[in-house]
């Protein structure tokens, strides 16, 4: 709702509720009332006007007030979220983090309600919501994904189903939205390999070809031939080491000789990394020395 609309609808709360003061004959914003109304219709002007400030509060002009502006009028504190984790707003959270957390200002029930605004944005749930530290904190185990913004309410707004989380009084905590972003992916793509690219001296005795990864990997391969004749010798399965960075292939080399290997081809994409991201097709060209 715009200012401007709110502030005529507050005028016409004002017009109506004057006319069941008054019940006519009187001036607002430079205009004048000059008719009177029975009783009747003061009654019913006087119950618009009311009931028209009434919504113009609670939708309005209350959702622009401070939090906690109310909170010690009468009594004790309100409950409210103080600190989450992720922050909300982070652009950068790492996809590995198992769980969010979100901390009171006060002990809650064993209650929560974690709500999405929508599928897309909504975390897959690993495992139930649980407290700690004396009820403050309640901890949602998650699994998140690489690259992708994600939106959680913390009590849904316009929902009353949906506002588990209060306090060991009763008093419900006001809807809070939580967004945040984890960051985006690296792709998986050959950092070394031995023999070096392009080289022309290699000892025909080498008995595995080597190729390193800028990150873990899948356990999956696809060294794949351009050619019979420039694809070496295999003397059994290709295997990873060193935490799945390197994949080694044993093989049987020919002195004099050119090889053409590919890691992945437009075919065949097996050499991925853990979240199934294929590494870009390169092509590895060397030449054993003559004896």
């Amino acid at each position: 709702m715009s200012d401007t609309l709110a502030l005529s609808i507050l005028t016409l709360s004002a017009v109506l509720i004057l006319i069941a003061i008054s019940g006519g004959r009187f001036k607002i914003f430079g205009a004048e009332i000059k008719g009177t109304v029975g009783r009747i219709s003061r009654v019913i002007a006087g119950f618009a006007g009311f009931l028209i400030l009434v919504v113009l509060l609670i939708f309005y002009i209350f959702p622009k007030l401070p939090d906690g502006l109310f909170s010690n009028l009468g009594g004790e504190e309100y409950p409210k979220p103080i600190a989450t984790n992720p922050i909300d707003g982070a652009t950068d959270v790492d996809s590995s983090l198992s769980e969010i957390t979100v901390t009171f200002n006060k002990p809650m029930m064993n209650d929560s309600s974690w709500t999405g605004e929508d599928a897309s944005s909504f975390p897959e749930f690993t495992g139930k919501p649980y407290f700690t530290n004396n009820d403050t904190i309640c901890v949602q185990p998650v699994k998140l994904k690489l690259g992708k913004s994600y939106v959680i309410w913390i009590n849904k707004i316009n929902d009353e189903k949906l506002h588990p989380f209060k306090d060991k009084s009763g008093k419900v905590v006001k809807p809070y939205k939580l967004v945040f972003t984890t960051k985006s992916n690296i792709l998986p793509k050959p950092i070394a390999t031995n023999p070096i690219n392009g080289a022309t001296d290699v000892d025909s005795s080498l008995s595995e070809i080597t190729v390193t990864f800028n990150k873990p990997m899948a356990s999956s391969w696809s060294w794949c031939s351009e050619g019979k004749d420039s694809y070496p010798e295999l003397t059994r399965k290709p295997y990873f080491i060193n935490n799945d960075t390197t994949c080694v292939l044993p093989v049987k080399l020919k002195p004099g000789k050119s090889y053409i290997i590919w890691i992945n081809n437009e075919r065949f994409k097996n050499f991925k990394d853990k979240n199934e991201n294929a590494v870009e097709p390169y092509k590895l060209v060397f030449t054993t020395r003559q004896e």
